[in-house]
């Protein structure tokens, strides 16, 4: 039961940070691993600031 609460609030987290990037107008052309350190590092900080990050984007999708 934790795991599917953990993976719920990962998946938050990542479309959370999946919209502030987009609104940000934040692209990335590059190579295979610069996409791969960009992966890791999204889901780094899906995992470790989503509380952080789910708030700020629900405020933001509210006040747009």
């Amino acid at each position: 039961m934790e795991a599917i609460i953990f993976l719920i609030y990962v998946v938050i987290a990542w479309n959370s940070i999946s919209y502030l990037q987009n609104r940000m107008g934040l692209t990335f052309f590059m190579n295979l691993r610069g996409f791969a350190q960009l992966l890791f590092y999204k889901v780094l900080a899906a995992i470790l600031l989503g509380w952080l990050i789910i708030p700020i984007a629900w405020i933001h999708k509210a006040i747009k």
